[in-house]
């Protein structure tokens, strides 16, 4: 089992920041010539992120039509993320949405071996998401 995943998907490699979580947005307001300071709460919700993402696939063929299953999940609604082997998403009470998912490179190699599988002549699949958290 990978460390990382998104929804039902495993990932051996995150490049980027850790998930973001939603959280409590505010402005202040002050006037001039008047004492203290009025604090609007806007509402919760979290920026929106870039990771990369590795996984490892039996094949080539397996590796693409991977990336047609991710590219389904884009607009379907909040997805569970697993970041270092720890549930973000029940950790923060979080979702993620996939907003885009970008094929970065889709290779061969010729001997992948990872936890529960050794593949030969395995596919590498590195794809880019833009994620955007979301209190559940």
């Amino acid at each position: 089992m990978s460390a990382h995943g998104i929804d039902q998907f495993n990932f051996e490699h995150w490049e980027g920041p850790p998930p973001r979580i939603a959280q409590q947005h505010s402005v202040t307001r002050n006037r001039p010539g008047a004492q203290g300071v009025a604090l609007q709460l806007l509402g919760k919700w979290g920026d929106p992120f870039e990771v990369m993402l590795t996984s490892h696939w039996a094949s080539t063929a397996a590796a693409a039509d991977a990336f047609y299953l991710m590219n389904s999940v884009v607009g379907t609604g909040w997805l569970m993320v697993k970041y270092a082997n720890m549930n973000y998403s029940a950790a923060y009470s979080t979702g993620y949405h996939a907003v885009m998912i970008e094929q970065v490179d889709l290779r061969m190699a010729a001997l992948l071996i990872g936890p529960g599988y050794a593949y030969t002549n395995g596919g590498v699949l590195v794809t880019r998401w833009t994620l955007q958290p979301e209190v559940i």
